[in-house]
């Protein structure tokens, strides 16, 4: 899984994860690549599959007697979430019709839900939500499906999260809220979704950080305006 960092995403981690953990949120999270097939268990074999896409190889292994939840010993990812990051939706599909879990977490505490939303893939994150994948889980930074769709820039996605009822108060580590998220990047589109389902325009972080400050800071009007004009006074 290949991603560019984007303006959305700077912006973002100037205010609550450092540019080096930002950088690191999708290309430190991929699966390592694979060791030849003679060196492999059959748990191993599956997760190479899943990586791979191969969903008849998938199907054969699962078959053989492989885990359908089988967890690497490096990055701690599972079949479910190795798909997910690489984008590969038939083996998703088919892995949640076997029944694998959404809710095991990797090394970093992501799950397949937290990968889904970053690849910004629509198809996986409604797939995840139909199986009740956990919208609030955490990962190490304490961050949320719902703060990584601000980073990831889909409008459909976001709303996608707000509809089935993701926490607009979470916090991360540093206290700040996925609002502060969209109002740091001046995203004024999201930061109308947030508001619209109960997002607080006057919440502070743990150091007394607003959505307006991170607004005004970055020198974004339009998203100054609009907290303005439902109520933020700092």
């Amino acid at each position: 899984m290949k991603r560019v960092l984007s303006a959305v995403i700077l912006a973002v981690a100037a205010w609550s994860w450092n540019l080096l953990a930002a950088a690191q949120v999708v290309s430190d999270k991929v699966p390592p690549a694979p060791v030849p097939a003679a060196a492999l268990s059959l748990d191993d074999q599956f997760l190479e599959a899943a990586q791979k896409g191969d969903a008849a190889a998938v199907s054969r292994l699962l078959e053989k007697g492989a885990k359908i939840d089988a967890v690497s010993p490096k990055g701690g990812f599972t079949a479910l979430i190795a798909t997910c990051a690489m984008g590969k939706v038939e083996v998703v599909k088919l892995l949640l019709e076997k029944g694998a879990k959404t809710e095991i977490k990797d090394s970093r505490g992501d799950t397949a839900l937290h990968y889904a939303v970053m690849v910004a893939n629509v198809a996986e994150v409604k797939m995840l939500l139909a199986k009740g994948a956990n919208l609030d889980a955490q990962e190490e930074s304490g961050l949320t499906p719902l703060m990584l769709s601000i980073v990831s820039g889909s409008e459909d996605i976001v709303n996608l999260l707000l509809d089935h009822g993701a926490n607009t108060e979470a916090r991360d580590k540093n206290g700040f809220t996925v609002l502060m998220a969209a109002s740091s990047g001046g995203l004024v589109n999201l930061m109308e979704l947030l508001i619209d389902k109960g997002a607080k325009v006057d919440a502070k972080s743990n150091d007394g950080t607003t959505a307006l400050m991170l607004a005004m800071k970055n020198e974004k009007t339009d998203a100054v305006q609009l907290l303005r004009d439902h109520g933020a006074v700092q």
